[in-house]
């Protein structure tokens, strides 16, 4: 199993446009394709203070894959970019340009179909 991770921050006034594009557009969207291999997706959010002392808010989004392949299948050969659609870059006021993949080697209650 294949954890794919990125994040993205919004000013706090933003979070809830962003969460709403989320869950009601984006993901919808990405499993409406009906990816071979894509298990499931979590999204998570939190409120920070940044390092220059601006309240954002951070989303983190988790898509649970079976194999590195299917990753390849969802984004293409390099899958460690980032798929920015034109909507959430309007909305973000910056992201992770690059996504982390995690093996998982030990869950309970992972993610299954």
């Amino acid at each position: 199993m294949i954890c794919r991770v990125w994040r993205g921050w919004t000013r706090r006034e933003d979070a809830a446009a962003y969460q709403a594009l989320l869950k009601n557009e984006i993901m919808p969207g990405i499993h409406a394709r009906d990816i071979p291999g894509l298990v499931a997706h979590q999204a998570l959010r939190r409120e920070i203070t940044n390092n220059d002392g601006l309240a954002e808010t951070e989303h983190m989004t988790l898509m649970w894959f079976e194999t590195l392949a299917a990753v390849e299948g969802f984004v293409g050969p390099d899958y460690g970019v980032a798929n920015m659609p034109a909507k959430a870059a309007a909305i973000l006021s910056r992201w992770d340009a690059r996504v982390a993949h995690y093996d998982v080697f030990d869950a309970v209650g992972q993610p299954t179909r």
